[in-house]
């Protein structure tokens, strides 16, 4: 019945969405012979399901209360009917992958898994959330091959300055990009002091491993990295970028992949970059998540969130991360090239999206990339400079600060056919202007 009722609301999902004007955000789905939208798991991924979530029928994700022992958690495996689990590759090891073998009617196990939460134990279970499959937010075209894995010698020899973490699909540091000449510039988080193992900067945790190359054919994540640590040297502001690798090849990410280096990256950054998301699938669970505890627990760290490319209104329907409404999560709509509108591609949000920042016209190498992915991190990019401005702010200060400094637009910044298109504050953010 759940499976049927989430077919449900995808197709009305869809219909609300359905006024994208940008070839490259068209979504097909293929039904299969029972007419539902075919489930895929994590460790199965074969197709792109950018928009909204692929749920797996065998697997959920669980954090336990901080405190909780190892034999008090395996008894609670056992009690469960858990035949294997995975856990998190960060500090904190409360945060676990459950496999129940099988096909199993996965609804009535989250139910009775999330009716084991007590509020009066200090231990125990503290939430279950269900296992999914998203992608980025939007494709990048192809920009070539880079057959070079290396990253050590792009390793700074000591941090200094802000740390960003970039959770998308990898860095790709043998692009001349990262280079000088026939130098590596030293740009990669040092992870020396923070390590949980074999790590030397950040972690893949698609392969589960300490390289974070990034081998998406558009190269997502390297753009990404490019744009923040190129405009913070050449603005002389000290800064190293952590990679966390959390989307594969076809730009797809498992949630528990995207937790854990969610929660890796919190543990080690003082601003994280998201460029990728999925939508809320109806019953408004995605507001009761291990994503949110993590940003609660972690207050003081900084949530830099693309809001989506349907032409949406996140008011309405919720993108995330970017549509919560915690204070150090900022959610960034895309401007035009010329910074006179808001894309058309772009979602908003009066309430739910912060500010605007340019994602269209975008260079690297010979192309041009577009989206609220690139968009996103020229508002991380002006929160590195503030920090080193005007130090570690709160996220009430620092969103009253960028505020301070974007451009107001007007009630009818990109007014696209009579419809207002706001954000929160209303405000531009272009970064040293």
């Amino acid at each position: 019945m759940r499976n049927i009722q989430k077919l449900i609301a995808f197709v009305f999902a869809i219909v609300v969405c359905s006024c994208t004007t940008d070839d490259v955000l068209e979504k097909t789905v293929v039904e299969n012979e029972t007419g539902k939208v075919p489930k895929t798991s994590s460790a199965n991924i074969t197709s792109k399901s950018n928009f909204f979530p692929t749920y797996s029928d065998t697997e959920l994700i669980v954090q336990f209360k901080d405190g909780t022992t190892d034999p008090e958690k395996n008894t609670i495996r056992m009690f469960n009917g858990v035949t294997n689990y995975e856990v998190c590759y960060c500090t904190n090891k409360d945060i676990e992958l459950w496999s129940f073998g099988g096909v199993v009617n996965i609804e009535p196990k989250r139910r009775s898994i999330k009716d084991q939460v007590d509020d009066e134990s200090t231990t125990g279970v503290l939430e279950v959330d269900y296992e999914f499959v998203f992608g980025l937010d939007i494709d990048s075209p192809y920009t070539g091959t880079d057959l070079d894995t290396g990253y050590v010698s792009y390793i700074k020899e000591t941090n200094s300055g802000v740390t960003i973490a970039v959770v998308d699909s990898g860095v790709a540091t043998g692009l001349t990009v990262f280079n000088t000449g026939t130098m590596a510039n030293k740009f990669l988080f040092n992870v020396d002091g923070v390590a949980v193992g074999d790590e030397k900067s950040g972690w893949d945790f698609v392969n589960g491993d300490p390289n974070t190359f990034d081998d998406d054919e558009g190269k997502h994540g390297s753009i990404i990295a490019n744009m923040i640590t190129s405009a913070l040297t050449t603005n002389g502001v000290p800064h190293q970028i952590l990679p966390v690798k959390v989307s594969n090849s076809l730009g797809q990410a498992s949630y528990f992949n995207f937790l854990c280096g969610t929660l890796y990256a919190a543990e080690r950054a003082d601003v994280v970059s998201i460029s990728m998301g999925w939508y809320d699938d109806g019953f408004g669970e995605s507001l009761e998540s291990i994503f949110l505890n993590i940003v609660e627990a972690n207050s003081n760290v900084i949530f830099v969130t693309s809001a989506g490319n349907l032409s949406s209104d996140n008011d309405m329907l919720r993108h995330f991360p970017s549509s919560y409404e915690q204070t150090n999560v900022i959610a960034v709509a895309s401007s035009n090239e010329e910074k006179s509108k808001i894309s058309d591609f772009s979602n908003y949000g009066a309430f739910s999206v912060d500010f605007f920042a340019q994602g269209e016209g975008i260079p690297f190498y010979d192309v041009f990339v577009q989206g609220t992915s690139f968009a996103a991190p020229q508002v991380t990019i002006e929160v590195a400079n503030i920090f080193y401005e005007d130090g570690i702010l709160s996220p009430e200060e620092l969103k009253d600060e960028l505020s301070e400094r974007g451009t107001i637009v007007s009630d009818t910044f990109g007014d696209l056919d009579g419809d207002l298109r706001n954000t929160y504050f209303n405000r531009l953010i272009i970064p040293f202007d």
